[in-house]
Order: C-alpha cells, then structure tokens, then sequence
C-alpha cells in the first residue's frame, strides 16, 4: 500500500491549489528523490491515469537511476515515457562546455514542452527543490524563470533538500537518503569531449566507493588521473581503504590517484577552467 502523509504540512495552501486543481499533467523524472516526490505527490491527488512521467535517456547519468525508474513508475500506475536526451546531441554538451547544464536544462524543457502539446496535458512539473534556486552554480535551474510553464511545487512550497528528503522518507520513497549524483560531465575538465564508455566507467566506479562504506564520492578524472572526493569528515576512512581504492582505479585505467584534501563540496569545479591551456579557452 502506498504510503501519503498529511501534506498540507508541507505545501501551503497556494502549492496545494495548483496541484490539486491540475486536469493533466508531465512530470520530468529522472529518478532523484526530488522528482520521486513531485511525481507519487501529484499521482496521489490527482491520480495516476491523469500523469505522464518522462525520463531523458541520457549516459550523462547513472543508469541505476533510470533502471529506477521503471518500477516506481508500475508501482505508482503513472504512464512512463522514456525519451532520448536531446542534449547529446548538442556540441556543447558533448564537448563539456561551461555553460552545458544550461545548454542541457534548455533542451530537455522545450522537449517536455513539445511532449505536453503532442499529448496535450495542461502543466508541466519539475523536481527543483528551494536550495537548487538558490544554487549559483546551478545554470540550468535559471532558465526556469524564462519557462513560467515550467513548474516547481518543491520549490514554491519552501522546501530545501533535507525537508524534501525528510517528506521522501515519510513517503517511504525508498532511496530517501541516497545523496545526490549530479550529471557525471561534472567528472570531467571543461572542453574534454565526453564519452559514454569513460563516464558510465567513472559512475560505476563511484557505485563500488559506496559499497565500500563511502556513501558520498566524486571521482573526477584527467587523461589517467583520478582523484577522489569525499566530505572532509570520510577522509580518514578514504585513506584507511587506501588499498581498495587504488587497486579499483588502477584496474579501470588509471596511473595516478590522489586524494583531495580538502574534501568534497557542491559546486566546486573540476579545474576551473582548460586545465590545457593558461587562459581557459578551447584549443
């Protein structure tokens, strides 16, 4: 049995009103607790029948997430419709650019704007919670306000991401404290172009860190570099799986692993700019 809290305690009677007053909808999936929330909220108020749940195909993500998809989707009784992502065939996504989160939210929003038209659904709904808004490094997350259409219940209830994990959890979502992923072009210095194989072997490796008690990790990779983040508070246990860690890259590739000491933290960039060149511009 589907598990719903009481949600007035989490949306203000303006969220509540939009959602529940919606006659159809698409709801932008990808398989993150945020957008599990939006997606089994809207499903319970307004029913599944009257919900189209799109997930982008997309190497730049984890596969596992969208594998999860798939069953939330049967198990909520929502039509899931998988979409290839637009984005990957965008010179600037594909060869890293600075501005590729921007160039890919784009993308993916006037897709989601196409597939409402064709099937004529009334909203539109995304899983940005109040600290992706106030995100500098976020350039995606922007664009929304040159989308009106485009709407964020998380986000205009006021929810940050531990009070929507904290709703997952109630609303047995069952990757509630899962962290977060992010895009794996993130892995990468800017202006590399971006391979399927490398980025999906970077996730994996990233998954087996986390088997091994690291429950966040970032690994971030230059020709056969990689270096491994995690918080500050998991460094001594980083260094303590020394062995584990660096017999897992070395058999992935890589001849040299460092660890960065001053651990991980969300939005810092890999590199900053063309580590190839002094000035930062593509060669």
């Amino acid at each position: 049995m589907q598990n719903y809290p009481d949600l007035t305690k989490w949306f203000s009677p303006e969220v509540m009103d939009q959602l529940r007053s919606t006659e159809s909808c698409v709801v932008s999936f990808s398989g993150g607790v945020d957008s599990a929330v939006v997606l089994k909220v809207i499903s319970y108020l307004i029913g599944p029948a009257k919900v189209h749940a799109v997930t982008f195909s997309s190497w730049l993500h984890l596969k596992k997430e969208m594998d999860r998809t798939v069953g939330f989707t049967n198990q909520l009784g929502a039509r899931h419709v998988i979409i290839k992502g637009p984005e990957l065939s965008l010179e600037g996504v594909v060869f890293n650019h600075p501005d590729r989160c921007a160039l890919c939210k784009e993308a993916r929003i006037k897709e989601l704007l196409r597939y409402a038209r064709e099937h004529s659904l009334e909203k539109i709904y995304e899983g940005s919670n109040l600290d992706d808004l106030g995100d500098p490094t976020r350039l995606g997350t922007k664009l929304l306000k040159k989308y009106p259409r485009i709407y964020s219940p998380l986000a205009e209830a006021g929810l940050n991401k531990r009070k929507v994990r904290e709703l997952a959890e109630e609303m047995e979502i069952a990757w509630w404290e899962e962290e977060a992923t992010a895009c794996l072009a993130t892995r990468f210095p800017p202006f590399e172009k971006l391979e399927e194989e490398k980025l999906q072997i970077v996730g994996a490796m990233e998954d087996m860190i986390r088997e091994n008690g690291l429950p966040q990790v970032r690994i971030r990779v230059y020709r056969d570099l990689a270096c491994i983040e995690v918080p500050e508070k998991n460094i001594a246990q980083a260094i303590e799986k020394k062995e584990i860690l660096v017999s897992l890259l070395q058999e992935n590739g890589f001849s040299r692993i460092v660890l960065d000491l001053e651990g991980y933290s969300g939005g810092r960039s890999w590199f900053g700019s063309n580590p190839l060149n002094n000035n930062g511009g593509r060669k």
